[in-house]
């Protein structure tokens, strides 16, 4: 990722966390924030401009069952 955006630098990155919508919404809502906010974190240590990332977060994973994985 650090790669692409190094190499095109005109881009801006929206990183959106997800957490599977168990338990406390509010939770969740924080869970899903904070996933996305670490790699932000990370590509910013790496030299990526924090102007370019932007971060959300979805507190249910939208067309998947609680607890189930991409495959």
């Amino acid at each position: 990722m650090r790669d692409l955006l190094q190499k095109f630098p005109e881009q801006h990155l929206r990183l959106i966390g997800y957490s599977d919508g168990t338990g406390d919404a509010q939770l969740n809502r924080d869970l899903a924030l904070a996933r996305a906010t670490v790699v932000r974190d990370a590509l910013i240590a790496q030299g990526i401009g924090a102007s370019r990332l932007q971060v959300g977060g979805v507190p249910k994973a939208r067309g998947r069952r609680a607890g189930k994985s991409a495959r």
